[in-house]
């Protein structure tokens, strides 16, 4: 059996922030950095999978409108 890569790769740029992408052989996932009320702890959100990176960026202008 043969081991498969599963280097996982990050797309990070301020002005994207509080969003990224991180991809893989599979697919894009988009994540955004979310800042808990009380604690002031930073999570990770997952917002999507896409298999293109064109719908990646879609989906995070599509949220960030939302979240205006």
């Amino acid at each position: 059996m043969t081991k498969k890569n599963s280097n996982i790769y990050r797309i990070t740029d301020p002005l994207m922030e509080p969003y990224f992408i991180q991809y893989d052989q599979h697919c894009y996932t988009v994540m955004k950095k979310v800042t808990a009320g009380n604690t002031g702890r930073v999570r990770e959100q997952l917002i999507g999978y896409y298999s293109q990176l064109e719908s990646c960026l879609d989906s995070i202008a599509e949220d960030a409108i939302k979240t205006q």
